[in-house]
């Protein structure tokens, strides 16, 4: 019995060394992983989602309504076909501000689509979202409505 006993206590042993040395290897991988994913962002590879400081547009929501309501073309198609609503774009903000990959991520007809895509592509330049008072890339939505007067 005494055989078995300090046979387990070995393996015990074993095992809480071989649990803290995953634990830390799993550690130190986490931190290498962050590091790397902050350096891809710095250097324009990936993108943020949720940073400390959201982008926005220079002047905020008010100027940003203005600048899509005064470059705003209907589609003449669009207006033909009675079509309305609102498109979500995506893109992302760079560091210096400007927007690149423009997406459609809820469409509502090709036309209204293409407009809406056309009017983000051409906004001027963002404040860009901040992790750690340091600039990043960063994903956004943008939602462009289109409705039609009688």
């Amino acid at each position: 019995m005494r055989y078995n006993t300090t046979c387990m206590m070995h393996i015990f042993k074993l095992s809480l060394l071989l649990f803290f040395t995953l634990s830390s290897l799993s550690l130190s991988a986490q931190t290498v992983n962050q590091s790397q994913e902050q350096s891809c962002i710095k250097e324009g590879t990936s993108f943020v989602t949720n940073p400390d400081i959201q982008p926005s547009f220079k002047g905020g929501e008010e100027e940003m309504r203005a600048y899509l309501a005064a470059n705003l073309k209907y589609p003449v198609i669009s207006q033909e076909n009675g079509e309305q609503g609102r498109v979500i774009v995506s893109a992302i903000v760079n560091v210096d501000g400007s927007l690149s990959d423009v997406k459609v991520e809820k469409s509502v007809s090709p036309s209204l689509d293409k407009e809406a895509k056309r009017l983000v592509s051409n906004m001027p330049l963002w404040n860009p979202g901040m992790v750690n008072d340091e600039p990043v890339r960063t994903k956004c939505l943008i939602p462009v409505s289109f409705r039609l007067t009688d």
